[in-house]
This record gives structure tokens, sequence and C-alpha cells, in this order.
């Protein structure tokens, strides 16, 4: 209960706190000493989480899309949430099977990260996660699961409101909305944009081209999904950099980004995959002396400059 009355006290947004000095001494006078105690010496404010890659035990190329796929989705998810910063899942591929607690708070800075394992029997598949708290590898909160593919929405769903309510962060309406509103129409649209999410991971014009024709799909199933879009509209840039179309789909990317905000003006990956998009339109719009017109040579990109 204290823990509680400190977050919200200290609250990013104003409109979060305590309206005044009174309604929090209200608050603190509700709780007993023994309580607030108790909280204090038990409970440690987690505000900053990775995600990592789920192990699957054997190769299965029925479930091994959701490896990276699903974590970052959830990652996604939790990132709308303004008490919470939340690594990048490219950050989140540096740890092994087996993290190192100690190794994970220092080298990703977090508070804690969510780590887990997929299995599959025959048309289920069993999902197991843990929360742990770092540096000091205390299991915060555990889930087991038994689903089929037609539930990933849901598992996800259920996982991001278990892990926040583990970390019994307040959350404004704002938040509550943005956990509930951007849901694909169908569980196949679904599959579909967590394995196109896989296949983006590698950078190349041919996993790009396959990954743009699943967001499509996706996009068929669930127009309305501003996440897809949002992703399509990354992917329709990298196309429009190395591919063959470049003019058609730049016009693509942007128009895909459009989509996105008009669906959810504040979708954080939206933001976070135009923002570097529109930083490029605007140094190409500037004059730039000792280079000439026309296309560059092929030449190999690394990860950490492509958007």
């Amino acid at each position: 209960m204290l823990d509680r009355i400190i977050r919200r006290a200290m609250a990013k947004r104003v409109e979060d706190r305590y309206s005044s000095a009174r309604e929090m001494l209200l608050a603190l006078e509700s709780i007993s000493l023994s309580d607030s105690t108790a909280m204090a010496a038990g409970t440690r404010t987690v505000s900053r989480i990775i995600v990592l890659p789920f192990r699957t035990p054997k190769t299965d190329e029925q479930t091994d899309f959701l490896k990276y796929s699903l974590p970052d989705a959830i990652s996604n998810s939790l990132s709308a949430m303004d008490k919470l910063i939340v690594r990048s899942t490219l950050l989140a591929t540096n740890f092994g099977e087996q993290p190192d607690p100690k190794h994970v708070a220092v080298e990703a800075d977090v508070d804690a990260f969510l780590t887990g394992s997929l299995l599959r029997v025959a048309d289920r598949f069993r999902l197991t996660c843990q929360l742990i708290e770092a540096p000091s590898g205390s299991v915060l909160w555990s889930e087991s699961a038994n689903s089929t593919m037609q539930d990933l929405f849901m598992i996800q769903d259920e996982l991001c409101e278990r892990i926040l309510g583990s970390l019994q962060l307040p959350l404004d309406e704002r938040e509550r909305r943005s956990l509930q509103r951007d849901v694909p129409a169908t569980a196949r649209a679904y599959e579909f944009y967590l394995r196109a999410n896989q296949i983006a991971l590698t950078r190349s014009l041919d996993s790009m081209s396959l990954a743009r024709d699943l967001y499509l799909q996706c996009l068929e199933e669930s127009p309305n999904y501003a996440a897809a879009w949002a992703r399509l509209g990354r992917v329709y840039h990298f196309l429009g950099k190395f591919g063959d179309e470049a003019g058609d789909d730049v016009a693509r990317s942007s128009h895909a980004f459009q989509r996105a905000f008009a669906l959810q003006p504040d979708l954080p990956i939206a933001h976070n995959f135009s923002t570097p998009v529109e930083s490029t339109k605007a140094a190409h719009r500037r004059p730039c002396s000792g280079y000439s017109s026309g296309r560059a040579p092929a030449v190999t990109i690394p990860n950490s400059l492509l958007v």
C-alpha cells in the first residue's frame, strides 16, 4: 500500500499525482505502521524491464517464429506505459538462454526481466514465463499456459496484464485503453503479424519482401490493425532504400504510417519506426555538396544503421 502511494506521488504525469498534500496525507493515514514497514522492507520499485527471447527446447517450424516475435509483441504493449521503461528487443538478443540476473541488470540497466520457454505438443503449445528481479534473481511472478495458436493474442494480453499487476503499477485511462484497443480482428491475422515480425529481424531484401507480403495478408484479415500498418511502413521504407521500386515503396511507406496514426495516434511503435524515417527524409532534403545524384552501389549495411 505504501509503495503504491509513493509511486502515485512521484508519477511523471501531473494528473496521475495526488491533487493536494491533504489527499496524500489521508491515504497515508489509511494504512497501518506494520503494513507500511512490511511493504517497504519487501518491495523494490521496478520501473525498467526487458523481455528476453523465449527458449525453445527443440527446433519446431510451427512455433520457432514465436521465440523472438512474441517477446517483441509483449515489449511493444508494455512500452505504452508511461511509468515503465522497456528496453529494446534488439538489446534482448544479446543475452543467452540462461541469463545471469547480475549481468542483465548491468548490461541492460533494468530492474527486472521476463524470460520463458515454449514447447509444442500436437496442436497445442506450453508457455512458461518468469518475471525475475535483477540483480537479485528473485522470482517476482511466474505463469504457465497451455494454449493453441488461436489464442495467441489472448495469451500475450494476459501476460502483459499479469506483469503490470505484479509490478503494482497504477495505470491511467489512456494506458488501459492502449492495452485493449489495438487488437487484430482474427487469430490468423495475428499469426501473420508475428511471423512477419520474426522474418523482418533479418535485414535483407528477400526477408523484407517476405515480411511485407505477410503484413499485407495480416491487413487483409484485419484492415484496422494499427501495429501491422506501422511495421509495414518500416518494411516499405527499407525496400525503398535498397530495392528496385524506390519511389513507389517510399510512397507506400508514407501511406502505411499515415494509416497507423489515423487508427491510433499515440501508438508507440508507429512513433518509434516513423521518427528515423522522417529524419532521413529531412536529411535528404538538405543540400549536400560533394555527392552526385543517382543510386548508390550495393553495400552491406550494419543493423544499427537501418530503420
